[in-house]
């Protein structure tokens, strides 16, 4: 889980901080909705950003007994235990076991029945992932009775199509099940649009149409000189075919006044440049 953690890039220094104003995210923080969907595509900035927030809510919640942030990180290219409802259930009851180990009576007693019955764990037996789940909702009943927990997942489709939407059942069912909690429970997750298509009640937030800013403040960043050479490429092209076409010098610097500095209008012009197709004379 740490490496998978430790591998996702470190937002810049402004980046994603728009998920802290966002009226979506803001309403999961109130308890408005129980259940949070971060969703795009491939590439888009989904672990980036819950990378980013899991560090900031952990600094808000530091020193805070009565919210637990419990956290995994889907690896599809990892080991079996960082792609599969096992290492999910392993690592969740991991995490609340170190802050209330007496929630996990029942299993902990299992283990030991276990052991002395069957033999070592490891050699002579297995923990199965729905059972560890099971043991993993007894606990979270009882710490809801004391804490508020929250549950932050992220890229849940690299557990594979079929697992993906079996947990957002799950995540469904336990966020409706523990409504009548003493204390809150909620549920944040990333995944791609596909294989989750809907969810029956909760919210979503699509990350493409948020971080247009990001990217500038990245372009910005890191190619700096890019914005005024790809300005250049822009006004060479449209001056050299404004004097094929026979333009006076005044319209064409008329033109070039027009050519847009914005980053988005820049790129739509360049794209329209390349593939506009001139009338046939």
């Amino acid at each position: 889980m740490g490496s998978r953690r430790n591998n996702v890039a470190r937002a810049t220094n402004t980046a994603c901080e728009w998920i802290l104003d966002h009226e979506q995210f803001l309403g999961w923080r109130r308890g408005e909705t129980d259940l949070l969907w971060i969703k795009g595509k491939p590439g888009s900035g989904k672990s980036t950003l819950f990378k980013h927030l899991l560090n900031k809510l952990n600094q808000v919640y530091d020193g805070q007994p009565r919210v637990l942030n419990l956290y995994f990180l889907f690896h599809g290219r990892g080991t079996e235990l960082k792609r599969t409802k096992l290492g999910l259930a392993r690592s969740l009851s991991h995490q609340l076991f170190t802050h209330m180990p007496d929630a996990f009576h029942d299993l902990i007693s299992l283990f030991q029945s276990r052991n002395t019955t069957i033999g070592q764990v490891g050699k002579k037996w297995l923990w199965h992932d729905e059972k560890l789940y099971e043991e993993f909702h007894k606990a979270l009943i009882i710490a809801l009775g004391t804490s508020s927990v929250q549950l932050m997942i992220d890229a849940q489709d690299e557990g594979g199509e079929d697992l993906a939407q079996r947990l957002v059942t799950d995540f469904e069912k336990l966020t409706s099940e523990f409504k009548t909690a003493k204390f809150q429970f909620s549920v944040f997750f990333t995944c791609r649009h596909y294989p989750i298509l809907s969810l029956s009640h909760g919210s979503d937030i699509d990350i493409e149409d948020q971080n247009r800013g990001d990217i500038e403040v990245f372009v910005d960043k890191n190619f700096p000189d890019f914005k005024e050479q790809a300005w250049a490429d822009l006004v060479c092209k449209k001056t050299q075919k404004a004097l094929l076409q026979g333009q006076s010098m005044k319209s064409i610097l008329a033109d070039i006044e027009v050519v847009p500095s914005d980053l988005a209008q820049l790129y739509k012009e360049l794209i329209n440049t390349s593939t506009r197709v001139d009338p046939p004379i």
